[in-house]
């Protein structure tokens, strides 16, 4: 049986977890690192199940148990998840503070206390550093999971003292059951699941259909050629994202979400030049995709360079109307045919 069952996909690092389990290892520290929605939080928090349970057997967690129901319900003394408050763009340095308090605070009713920090990259560099403490000597009963999008995100100090673990998108199979076990309406989910970026969380977004329809347009605009009317295609992503005065985190996370769908549009296309007969990445067909995988060398592989230095542009607060605009014209600019000579 497939360890932490409730979390699907990243099969490698649950094992591992459970080996950590198994051994008596599952103490310490411990980063959790992949893209956001893909069930980090919920593995976590599994994971603190897991290592409060007092079921024993073979099933761990076993879920039934008071434990493993508190844990749920977030009512267990023994489990703190501490993230990013709503409105603020950093977790405030108190509240690690008091988080450290806790730590030196014996188990309530488990043999370990875990601490869920979801969004070590909310946390500003002296945040870190007040952490760091914890994390060079944490107590015995305590189990420390540090939740990221990438590495980097964290101190370099903080890493050398965590086991890094790196979860990775889901398949779109992975993604369409999630949705299934959440409910979702039969004739959403492949929609959604296709055009999720292999999120479950992107493709649960209030957003998604939303998205999955601008992402489905915009690949029918650039294969149609979208340098004819390149404030049209522009105006096709602004509809989407809503750019205006007062930027918002909502808006921001639209065009990181939009931009990254379209950079696996376009590994898809390099993928069917070099005859790749796999599962494509994003939810273009590969008849949609045909004339863009006809153009001339090296098209392609600049409108992906120009995706990810809006990207790297977007992580530095660049305006995103501005952003958008470059989007357009370098896409428009690169991917579209040779315009057909004159005749008459």
């Amino acid at each position: 049986m497939e360890p932490f069952p409730l979390v699907i996909g990243h099969s490698a690092v649950k094992a591992d977890l459970m080996r950590c389990l198994e051994s008596g290892r599952l103490r310490g520290s411990f980063l959790l690192v992949g893209p956001e929605g893909v069930g980090r939080r919920r593995l976590a928090l599994e994971v603190a199940k897991a290592a409060a349970c007092q079921a024993g057997g073979e099933r761990m967690p076993c879920g039934e148990c008071g434990t493993c129901h508190r844990i749920g319900r977030g009512t267990s003394g023994d489990v703190l998840v501490l993230s990013r408050p709503e409105g603020k763009s950093k977790i405030p340095i108190e509240e690690v503070r008091k988080l450290l308090e806790e730590m030196a605070l014996a188990p309530v009713e488990s043999p370990v206390r875990t601490f869920v920090i979801d969004g070590a990259g909310d946390l500003m560099e002296e945040t870190q550093n007040a952490l760091l403490k914890a994390l060079e000597e944490p107590p015995a009963d305590v189990l420390i999971l540090l939740i990221a999008e990438r590495a980097s995100e964290v101190i370099p100090t903080i890493l050398s003292r965590c086991r890094l673990l790196q979860t990775g998108e889901l398949s779109l199979e992975q993604v369409a059951e999630v949705l299934r076990r959440e409910g979702v309406a039969p004739e959403e989910v492949e929609a959604r699941a296709r055009w999720s970026n292999g999120s479950p969380g992107q493709a649960l977004a209030e957003d998604a259909l939303d998205l999955a329809e601008v992402a489905q347009a915009a690949v029918e605009r650039l294969a149609a050629g979208a340098r004819r009317d390149p404030m049209g295609f522009q105006e096709l992503l602004a509809e989407f994202v809503q750019p205006g005065k007062g930027e918002s985190r909502v808006q921001r996370d639209r065009v990181a979400r939009l931009v990254r769908l379209l950079q696996r549009v376009l590994r898809d296309v390099l993928l069917l030049r070099e005859g790749a007969q796999g599962p494509l990445l994003a939810g273009a067909g590969r008849d949609e995709l045909g004339a863009l995988a006809q153009l001339p060398a090296g098209r392609v592989e600049r409108a992906l360079d120009a995706l990810t230095a809006a990207d790297d542009d977007l992580s530095r607060n660049a305006n995103v109307k501005l952003l958008l605009d470059g989007i357009a014209l370098e896409l428009s600019k690169h991917l579209t045919p040779a315009l057909e000579p004159h005749r008459g």
